[in-house]
């Protein structure tokens, strides 16, 4: 399951370029923080073919899981992320 972690003091900000998976069937799941595959960490739950927002952490760290059937190709998709300056209370 790929993991993204960054320097402590930031915030991960995923974009994506392009998406399309077989809707209902694949799907991305994104999360934030150290336990992977919690469910009390999804931030969200991604499947069919729109382009999502910008998606941003709430900590340093962040983990993607794709859950797919294998029964239909798809683009798939194309993913950058960056480290922001987190904003203090």
């Amino acid at each position: 399951m790929p993991f993204i972690e960054i320097l402590t003091w930031k915030v991960i900000q995923i974009n994506f370029e392009e998406f399309d998976l077989e809707i209902g069937y694949d799907t991305l799941t994104i999360g934030d923080g150290g336990e992977v595959g919690d469910p009390r960490t999804v931030l969200q739950v991604l499947t069919g073919s729109f382009v999502p927002d910008l998606i941003v952490s709430m900590s340093s760290q962040m983990w993607l899981h794709l859950q797919t059937d294998e029964s239909v190709g798809s683009v798939g998709f194309k993913v950058n992320y960056k480290g922001n300056d987190a904003l203090l209370p």
